[in-house]
């Protein structure tokens, strides 16, 4: 599972991720996210200039505890921004 958090001008939000899908989201990015892939939620940061990160969650071995965090920059994923504000 993987807890991914999303940073944007006007809102920060998560989503969760289990067998590579989104199974849970934040109301505001439930429509757009939900069933995707984390290729998808990579595609579409990189496109609206979005910055995300994620923390590995395991529980049986951390007790629910962030294990560790990677942030990415959109610039970096193939394609990268279209557009930028």
């Amino acid at each position: 599972m993987k807890l991914y958090t999303i940073d944007s001008p006007y809102f920060n939000a998560g989503l969760v991720v289990e067998g590579g899908r989104v199974t849970k989201a934040a109301p505001i990015l439930y429509r757009r996210f939900f069933n995707r892939t984390e290729h998808d939620i990579k595609a579409l940061c990189a496109f609206k200039g979005w910055t995300w990160s994620y923390a590995v969650i395991n529980s049986e071995r951390s007790g629910g505890r962030r294990e560790g965090v990677k942030q990415d920059d959109p610039s970096s994923y193939p394609g990268g921004p279209t557009r930028r504000r």
